[in-house]
């Protein structure tokens, strides 16, 4: 009795010192393992984990005979992991597991345990090259599905390309500027559409949607999507701007794909990219959410800077929307348009209607706010409708469309006349 440790973090350290008395394989081994456990962004069956722990920086495809055996994992790992209750997991084995891992001073290079210490924010960027090298393995060139069940059959056979091709670049979200990560990107992300790619596209398409038994018109349908539109759904600006610099021809900026035009890919949320535009709307994609906004609108900028057109009026093959009117639909990237002159049409205020109607009210006040002269229609007798639908009852929430003739609205159901000009600053006057 006197032999056991005094407290769980000491007994966490007695397993660790096991763990280093053993060979590197072993000990890199473990600490792949509860980085995995730890930092995934959602729990790995164990089948994924044991590839995703196998995979070395300098690997073209995966060594099977290199993957680790379930048991080889519990026994070494000890009590810090543990199976779930299904057995098809393995996870930490208490929530105190964590607390000591990330209590590991990683600025002391002499600790024992410095190497196991886990940051998930340190830790991402390694995950995400892991997944990205992944994608790119040898053993996905030249291939495609035909029929669902030769899905079903692959994903038995790589059960970690779901995770890979799903959460890469969740992972890498503050680091789309690293140089090994750009880099590797760009691999798969080549203009001339490597196997990789198209099997990567295949299988964002068929993700969580209910398969018909033949895929034969899969590959048909993606054939004409360029690198730069899915570049543009995952908000990697710097692939954009690469591509846009060095690899692509002015005429691909405003390509219509299966997808839409780059600008359109841009703006919606990546796995809302294969729905029908009528089923998008704002908070219908929560992925989204996830990326920086910063990198949203560098990606949207880069596509306006290098001639992505705001007067296209089929921004979809499904639809007759131009780039302004999308950005209302998804409220994102409105502003940017607005700034750079993008006319307010019958297709947005066919959006803004909408908008009311799903009493998405408060994206028809932000989106009034911002627009400008320069925006407007020459027509004008829908914007207001749009006013007296609003029917703002404070004067503070009078921002709406604004130019130098008088405008009839309604307020507290009484009509007023106001007369100013946001450009050049005049105060709104009621009469």
């Amino acid at each position: 009795m006197h032999s056991l440790p005094p407290t769980l973090f000491a007994t966490y350290e007695r397993i660790l010192d096991r763990v280093n008395a053993s060979n590197e394989h072993t000990q890199l081994l473990v600490q792949r393992v509860l980085t995995w456990i730890i930092c995934s962004n959602e729990p790995l069956p164990t089948k994924q984990l044991l590839e995703a722990v196998s995979i070395e920086e300098s690997d073209t495809k995966l060594d099977r005979d290199a993957m680790p055996d379930e048991e080889g994992i519990l026994q070494w790992c000890s009590s810090l992991i543990r199976r779930t209750p299904d057995g098809q997991t393995l996870e930490l084995a208490h929530f105190t597991v964590e607390e000591f891992l990330l209590a590991i001073d990683c600025s002391q290079p002499n600790s024992a345990y410095r190497r196991y210490s886990v940051n998930a924010e340190k830790k991402n960027l390694s995950l995400a090259k892991f997944c990205l090298k992944y994608l790119e393995f040898e053993d996905f060139q030249g291939m495609h599905w035909t029929r669902r069940a030769e899905l079903d059959d692959f994903l038995k056979q790589y059960p970690f390309y779901q995770y890979a091709a799903y959460w890469w670049d969740i992972h890498a979200i503050g680091h789309f500027e690293d140089e090994e990560f750009i880099e590797l990107a760009k691999i798969l992300f080549d203009p001339c559409k490597t196997t990789n790619f198209l099997y990567f596209i295949q299988w964002w398409r068929l993700n969580n949607r209910e398969l018909p038994e033949t895929l034969e018109d899969d590959i048909d349908e993606i054939s004409n999507i360029e690198t730069l539109h899915i570049a543009a759904c995952f908000s990697l600006y710097p692939i954009c701007e690469w591509l846009i610099k060095e690899k692509i021809g002015r005429g691909d900026i405003n390509k219509l794909s299966k997808v839409g035009t780059p600008l359109y890919c841009a703006l919606i949320a990546p796995y809302e990219t294969w729905d029908h535009p009528d089923e998008i709307s704002p908070g219908s994609g929560l992925r989204h959410i996830l990326v920086l906004a910063s990198a949203r609108e560098r990606t949207l900028n880069s596509l306006l800077d290098a001639g992505a057109s705001m007067t296209c009026t089929r921004s979809h093959p499904d639809c007759d929307l131009t780039p302004l009117a999308v950005a209302l639909r998804v409220d994102f990237g409105w502003g940017i348009l607005c700034e750079r002159g993008a006319l307010v049409d019958e297709t947005c205020l066919d959006v803004l209607e909408l908008q009311l109607e799903r009493d998405y009210d408060e994206i028809a006040a932000k989106f009034l706010l911002k627009v400008r002269e320069e925006n407007l229609p020459v027509d004008r007798s829908r914007l207001v409708s749009l006013h007296q639908v609003l029917n703002f009852n404070d004067l503070s929430m009078i921002f709406l469309f604004v130019w130098s003739s008088e405008l009839l609205i309604t307020i507290n159901s009484e009509p007023c006349q106001l007369s100013c000009s946001l450009n050049s600053g005049n105060r709104v006057e009621t009469s």
